[in-house]
Order: structure tokens, then sequence, then C-alpha cells
């Protein structure tokens, strides 16, 4: 796996960096506007191009860094061995464990993880990002022993700012009313 400064994995820094982002921006705002009420809704429509530009930015440097003799090399790729932890999960056991397997496994992660990305930025090619970039997400994040589901998560929650605006505004609405109902109930169940 790549590191950087001893036992950090470049995907901490990777997931630092876009958390770091979010909360730069939300900050930016209150402390330009005074303000912190309903600063979700004015700053919406920049925070999800930004958004849209760190998460895929950030998934496209996972899998450019991939790119190297150690991760294609299945005897010492952490993608072929994360395929071989796979056929653990029930119905995967059929899965062949040549060589051959374990490379195609690594490959195609890479590719994935470095295409993925780029089509998530486009509108036309935005299908083919999801499911080359969640695909691979969504192997991490189901392996019996990964530990990269932090990473995963992160990117999952992300794709909300790759769908189509009105499909965002209709998540938010549901999002504050279930918050609001909720929130009654918990103040009619405490009082």
């Amino acid at each position: 796996s790549t590191t950087w400064s001893g036992e950090v994995l470049v995907h901490w820094y990777i997931t630092a960096i876009l958390h770091a982002a979010v909360l730069l921006i939300f900050l930016e705002y209150a402390l330009l506007h005074r303000a912190i009420p309903r600063m979700v809704d004015c700053i919406w429509p920049s925070l999800v191009r930004t958004g849209q530009v760190v998460a895929a930015g950030g998934l496209f440097f996972a899998g450019f860094a991939k790119w190297n003799l150690d991760f294609l090399d299945p005897r010492t790729s952490c993608g072929g061995i994360y395929y071989l932890w796979l056929r653990e999960l029930p119905g995967l056991d059929m899965l062949p464990t040549s060589h051959g397997a374990r490379q195609a496994a690594a490959v195609s992660a890479a590719v994935s993880e470095t295409f993925g990305p780029l089509a998530l930025l486009w509108p036309r090619t935005r299908r083919l990002g999801f499911v080359l970039s969640w695909g691979v997400l969504l192997a991490l994040a189901l392996n019996p022993r990964s530990h990269y589901f932090e990473f995963a998560g992160l990117f999952f929650a992300c794709s909300i700012l790759f769908l189509p605006q009105g499909s965002i505004d209709e998540a938010k609405e549901r999002f504050w009313s279930r918050l609001g109902r909720l929130s009654k109930h918990l103040r009619s169940y405490g009082g």
C-alpha cells in the first residue's frame, strides 16, 4: 500500500483533505457573511461544484497512485490481495485465483479509480463514472478484511454531489423534513 511519512496511508491523507475542504467552505461563508443560518442553502451551488472537483480529484489521485509496478504486479499488489479476500464472500468463492485473475483485478482497479472520477465531472459520462468509481469502492467496502471502509464511505457520501440538482433539492427537503419529525419525536419522548 502506498504510504507517506511512515505508517500513514495515502488514503487517510485524501480523506482528511476532503473533510477539510468541505469544512473550509462552510467556515469561509460563515466568516464572510457573519451568518450561519441558512448557510447551506446560500452556498449550496458553489459547494456542489467544489465538492465535485475535490471528491473526483481525491479519487483520481488514489487511482493515479496505483500506476506503479508494485500495484500492477499481482504478487505484490493489494488489488490482487483484496480480490482474493473478496472470494471469502458468499457466492464469490468460485472466482479464479490465478495469477492472471489477480492481475486483471489490479489493473481494473487502477483503470476504474483513474478514469471513473474524470467521467463523474461531465454529465454525459457521469453514469459511467458512477459504475467505475463506486464499483471499486463497493468492492472495498464489502471486503471482509478491508480497512478502507472509511475511505469508501466518504466517497459514497460525496456521491450526492453528482446527482442532478432536482434530485439534490428533493433529498435536502426529505432530510430536513425527517430531521424535523425526529426532533419533535425526541422532544415529546423526553418531555
